[in-house]
């Protein structure tokens, strides 16, 4: 009976992962630290890859912040179109509106000639 118990501590004691911060015990599953809550896996944004160290992945090498900055500006990008077409839409919205309202004499300002 005793020795199914030292029997299972001892593969819960190999399947521990120290932390790097802290050096808090840590279960092999844990993805954060129980004590300071720092990550213990790290996980590639671009092909997924599960590592200990964060920074850049061991199996595609893509560097993790230069990933997340161009995911950041492509966001922003995105966004910006986003509002763009938004405010042509509304632009869109008013015209209609007011040629209804004023009969269509605010419709003129687009026959002026461009320069």
């Amino acid at each position: 009976m005793y020795a199914s118990q030292y029997a299972e501590w001892d593969w819960m004691v190999a399947m521990s992962v120290s932390c790097p911060k802290c050096g808090q015990g840590n279960q092999d599953s844990a993805r954060f630290c129980t004590q300071c809550h720092f990550p213990l896996r790290f996980v590639c944004p671009a092909c997924a890859h599960v590592q200990r160290q964060g920074g850049v992945c061991e199996m595609c090498g893509v560097d993790f912040m230069k990933y997340a900055a161009a995911q950041v500006s492509q966001m922003k990008l995105q966004s910006e179109r986003a509002i763009a077409g938004t405010k042509k839409r509304s632009e869109v919205v008013r015209a209609i509106i007011l040629a209804i309202g004023t009969g269509g004499l605010s419709l003129l300002k687009y026959l002026r000639p461009r320069r």
